[in-house]
């Protein structure tokens, strides 16, 4: 097993220093995360180790998040630490929320993406109105 210092070395020795991004030039994960190996043999994202190098140990549970939205970045001044639902609501607010429910005109029952049949969450999502209602009569009807 290496030391702490040899790994850091080599964790270094893999990012490419810019004036705002640290970009991870290594190998990445088909997510376009950065990958690295350590010590222990586990293959982890470059970014959480980043961040555990600068900060210390993530509590469980807590995403490691991208200020600048750049998944090869590893520069601890650019990571954050958030729950599942701020690292959404963050990936909302930025417009990068995957569309690929976008160009569909009718739920999965059948009925057309209408303005009058439609629903938008506060996340972004739409739902039919026919479908939001037919479920909420059944679960009326069980807690009679």
């Amino acid at each position: 097993m290496w030391g702490v210092d040899v790994e850091l070395e080599r964790f270094r020795n893999k990012v490419s220093y810019g004036p705002h991004c640290w970009n991870w030039k290594a190998s990445t994960f088909n997510t376009g995360y950065g990958q690295f190996t350590t010590a222990d043999g586990k293959n982890r994202t470059a970014h959480r180790v980043a961040y555990e190098y600068a900060y210390g140990p993530i509590p469980d549970g807590l995403y490691v998040c991208h200020s600048c939205d750049n998944r090869k970045c590893v520069n601890p001044a650019h990571l954050w630490l958030g729950n599942a639902k701020a690292n959404v609501t963050d990936m909302i607010d930025k417009g990068r929320a995957p569309r690929r429910h976008a160009n569909k005109t009718s739920c999965p029952a059948g009925h057309e993406y209408t303005v009058d049949n439609l629903l938008k969450r506060k996340n972004g999502y739409r739902e039919c109105k026919t479908c939001h209602r037919l479920r909420e009569k059944m679960r009326r009807e069980q807690n009679v």
